[in-house]
């Protein structure tokens, strides 16, 4: 398959920012208010979703269950061999009981948003998304988004995402069951109906998002203000909800826009070939080495010398696990061609 050089730059920026993410988040014991630059950095992994999204609306699933046992042996072999390693290690230590080893393969498997104890797999919340969003796309690929009037595309849009939001608050309401963010899954479900529509590359869209990007800035401001201003005295639900749908916007937008500066670049560099390849293993590992108590900033003689540590010991981890997965799944990958 054609390498598309814009995804694979944003890809690469997508990956930087979540490390450095994590790396801010140790920092805030030294410094609390730099969780504000945290907080945006997390626009990596929504740019993530953007990019599962655009690939998704640029293809057409024709054997469906072949796809899905693909895409979710694609993803899970590596996430399981990570967590294999994880609960070998720790059960050898004696610091593993039922509970951790539980949550630690729901986790792996993809499940991780209905484990009472992730261990050391929090950040595997992004799979479950990921695969509910890929258990739908099958579906989703028979809308005609081309279809109807502008004002009809968008009344269906933004009608959908409300009622989605309001049956999900009820429904959590009524059961006491915490169910998947519907503004977490508008990352993936804004950008794919909305490149269904809409070439990328064209000229119909460009009215879109500069209306996107101009309800961006004023949204930034306000969650900004709510967020981190003290005591203003609105429910934090509130304030959580507001944050999460104005990164899913400010995510999208962002995507857009560094899709159409990287258009002129033409040359698929070596780094642009090592974030491709490698980006998924070091989303799985670079917590164990960075975001745990497992960190290793802490553990050298500076914070400087744990970073470079803890970033040497996230690649090399990332190409071991890279490997032992790739030879696991290339006898699957040839059984179902």
């Amino acid at each position: 398959m054609k390498r598309n050089i814009q995804i694979s730059a944003i890809r690469l920026i997508c990956t930087a920012a979540v490390v450095i993410l994590h790396i801010t988040q140790q920092m805030e014991r030294l410094y609390a208010p730099i969780h504000m630059i945290t907080d945006w950095l997390n626009l990596g992994l929504v740019m993530f979703f953007c990019i599962s999204a655009f690939l998704y609306s640029q293809r057409d699933i024709t054997n469906v269950p072949k796809w899905y046992l693909h895409r979710f042996l694609e993803i899970i072999i590596p996430s399981v061999l990570v967590g294999a390693v994880v609960l070998g290690i720790f059960g050898i230590r004696g610091e593993l009981n039922a509970e951790k080893a539980w949550g630690t393969v729901l986790s792996c498997v993809g499940l991780q948003v209905y484990a009472r104890n992730s261990f050391m797999f929090v950040q595997l919340w992004f799979l479950t998304y990921l695969l509910f969003f890929y258990l739908t796309v099958p579906l989703l690929q028979k809308i005609n988004c081309k279809k109807g009037s502008e004002f009809a595309f968008w009344a269906i849009m933004a009608a959908s995402v409300v009622a989605l939001q309001g049956v999900t608050m009820l429904a959590e309401k009524l059961t006491g069951i915490t169910l998947l963010s519907t503004g977490i899954l508008l990352r993936f479900y804004l950008p794919y109906f909305v490149f269904k529509r809409y070439s990328i590359a064209e000229k119909e869209i460009r009215p879109v998002m500069r209306l996107f990007t101009v309800l961006s800035l004023p949204a930034i401001v306000v969650v900004a203000w709510v967020r981190y201003t003290p005591n203003i005295g609105i429910p934090e639900a509130v304030a959580e909800l507001m944050f999460v749908y104005t990164q899913t916007i400010v995510g999208f937008v962002l995507f857009y826009w560094l899709y159409r500066a990287f258009t002129p670049v033409k040359t698929y560099s070596k780094m642009l070939k090592i974030a491709d390849k490698y980006s998924y293993e070091v989303y799985l590992t670079h917590c164990m080495f960075i975001g745990y108590n497992t960190s290793l900033i802490w553990a050298a003689p500076n914070i400087a010398v744990g970073i470079v540590a803890a970033l040497a010991a996230t690649a090399f981890a990332s190409v071991v696990i890279h490997y032992i997965s790739d030879g696991i799944k290339s006898p699957i990958r040839r059984c179902l061609k």
